[in-house]
């Protein structure tokens, strides 16, 4: 009786008791929670808001990176009209509109700005080379110690390659046909002083000039290097110090300025003295016979020595060491032949693929160059300079 009346007295287990009466709150909320765990039921969520569209010029900033870096640069910083355009076999293809500019960094630790209005190519043959078609840029290359194995930074213009083989700062501007510009990418620099009158009328180059290309070196010590005239000509390499300037067709060296704003101005008067330049031959065409004799004198030169390495081994084999010995130095010479018939051969291969760019036809005409001599001078250029 008594465990009757104590079993009346408890709860039922299950559903309440009798009556309907309800349980406790925090209790249904506890045998809610453990069934959730156990189905793996998720709670119901808010759906995910849809990620805003791009708009034009991301997308284009997007491309621009992308292709940059397919190509082995970086682009620092970028304004709207800065384009990266699709690789080529040549190379990559930077452009720049009226009031655009692009800031790039190389591998080597290069860091160029491309200013308005510039056309350039990053070519794919060589390391840490920029042919400027046409415009300006302003390119340092900062000194890193040590750094064995850096490649030298190199700006091609159709006139000469300016080459920075350890740490310097350059300004460089290419004129386009007819070109007659006030100013360097209209650029001004208020509140500076105007450059001296006499480093002006020094660097006015002839009103009939074809092309022009000015090279002003703000620090550093700069390599230019050109091709010398006729069939066999050797390579003429004369270096520019910091505060030194250079104008095609001029051949003088003159005292030019040290910072980029002073750049800016000495090239923009320079510009105002002078006439609109008369409209040159084609040179893309004029270019390509240079880089054929180039390319056929290297060629000349491996078979040379390829034949003085099989006679060498010959005369070991017969150990004939007086032989050996004449043959050595006969290798030691066709070496340094080798090694100046190459540079030539990147100097023409650089000349002639910027002078192509420039032409009324330069797409025909690249598709020819290309299919001619981009394998041939590749090979060339990767037997080491």
């Amino acid at each position: 009786m008594a465990y009757g009346l104590l079993l009346a007295g408890c709860k039922p287990v299950a559903g309440g008791d009798a009556a309907g009466s309800p349980r406790d709150e925090a209790e249904l909320q506890a045998e809610q929670r453990v069934a959730r765990r156990a189905n793996a039921t998720p709670a119901p969520s808010e759906p995910a808001a849809a990620a805003p569209a791009e708009t034009g010029l991301e997308a284009v900033a997007l491309e621009n990176a992308a292709r940059a870096h397919a190509a082995g640069f970086r682009i620092a910083r970028s304004t709207p009209g800065a384009r990266v355009e699709s690789a080529l076999p040549l190379g990559t293809t930077i452009r720049t509109e009226p009031g655009s500019e692009l800031a790039i960094d190389l591998a080597n630790g290069a860091r160029i700005q491309v200013e308005p209005g510039t056309r350039a190519l990053m070519l794919a043959a060589e390391p840490a080379t920029l042919l400027l078609i046409s415009g300006s840029l302003h390119a340092q290359l900062l000194p890193q110690g040590a750094a064995a194995g850096r490649s030298a930074l190199r700006i091609v213009s159709h006139a000469f390659t300016a080459a920075i083989p350890v740490a310097g700062e350059l300004w460089i501007a290419a004129d386009e046909v007819g070109a007659h510009a006030g100013s360097a990418s209209g650029r001004t620099a208020p509140g500076r002083a105007e450059p001296d009158a006499a480093t002006v009328d020094a660097v006015k180059p002839p009103a009939r000039t074809g092309y022009a290309a000015f090279l002003s070196v703000l620090s550093g010590d700069v390599s230019v290097e050109r091709l010398a005239g006729g069939p066999d000509g050797g390579i003429g390499v004369y270096v520019l110090h910091g505060g030194q300037l250079l104008v095609h067709p001029m051949a003088a060296v003159v005292a030019g300025p040290r910072t980029l704003e002073a750049a800016w101005e000495v090239y923009g008067r320079t510009q105002k003295k002078r006439l609109p330049p008369l409209q040159p031959p084609a040179e893309g065409a004029s270019a390509e016979p240079t880089l054929d004799r180039a390319l056929d004198a290297l060629d000349a030169i491996e078979t040379g020595s390829s034949a003085l390495l099989v006679a060498q081994r010959e005369a070991k084999q017969r150990e004939d060491k007086p032989r050996v010995q004449a043959l050595q130095k006969e290798l030691v010479l066709s070496a340094q032949r080798k090694l100046a018939a190459r540079q030539r051969v990147r100097l023409a291969y650089e000349l002639a693929c910027v002078r192509l760019q420039r032409g009324a036809d330069a797409e025909a005409a690249r598709t020819a160059f290309e299919a001619r001599y981009a394998g041939r001078a590749a090979v060339a250029l990767a037997g080491g300079l």
